[in-house]
């Protein structure tokens, strides 16, 4: 079967699902993973020593300390990392950007300190200190810019996904003849719910953006719908 310009172009239109894909992926990654924090830090603070024996079991202790505390800076670096990733490609983002340079001089310098000969009441003692400054300080930087990233990416994906949306409805109107009944029916249905799910997602920027992602996919899992759909 030969496609019309307008048909071909609207399954390109609809069918463009792997670069927006990228982009939620980015977003949802603004937050690696810091899994079990809360208990590696209470390993880290706790006062009670482990049931290692032997002449070395403090040293011993001090070494898997020293190296559970290591692993907490390099996920948090690895954080500050993407975050700054990130920011690359946004505007006005200056005072984030030294944000994150001040933080991540903050975590070399503690891993310069952790990694000293300590006694474990020391490892232990700038461990509660840290759990403390991660709390009060760093979180409340991070979760900053963060919300202010998440805002630009939620601006960007409801614009691309309405701009997609009206070029949709546009070359479905004209193909409308060359579709069956019974096809154009479950095409239409598709886009209201495409429309739907938009318009959910520009509330949710308002009141929850955390969520705009999910109804953006949603979106487009509809635009994939009707991709599949003309194409048969």
């Amino acid at each position: 079967m030969k496609l019309s310009p307008s048909k071909i172009r609207l399954i390109g239109l609809i069918g463009l699902v792997s670069l927006i894909s990228t982009l939620f992926v980015s977003a949802q990654s603004l937050r690696p993973a810091l899994q079990d924090l809360n208990q590696t830090f209470n390993l880290l603070i706790a006062a009670k020593k482990s049931a290692l024996t032997g002449p070395d079991k403090e040293k011993v202790e001090v070494s898997l300390r020293q190296s559970t505390f290591n692993d907490v800076i390099d996920v948090s670096l690895a954080e500050i990392e993407n975050l700054k990733n990130k920011l690359w490609d946004l505007a006005d983002t200056d005072k984030y950007l030294e944000t994150l340079a001040e933080l991540e001089k903050f975590y070399k310098d503690l891993r310069s300190q952790i990694n000293q000969e300590l006694a474990l009441e020391d490892l232990i003692k700038l461990a509660r200190e840290f759990k403390i400054w991660r709390e009060a300080v760093y979180q409340p930087k991070v979760d900053e810019i963060a919300g202010f990233i998440l805002a630009i990416y939620n601006q960007r994906i409801i614009v691309l996904a309405a701009s997609r949306l009206e070029r949709i409805k546009a070359d479905l109107e004209k193909v409308e003849e060359a579709i069956p009944a019974s096809k154009w029916s479950r095409l239409t249905k598709l886009l209201e719910r495409a429309e739907e799910s938009l318009e959910a997602a520009k509330k949710l920027d308002v009141k929850e953006p955390a969520f705009v992602i999910e109804k953006i996919k949603e979106v487009y899992s509809y635009f994939l719908e009707m991709s599949k759909l003309v194409k048969k």
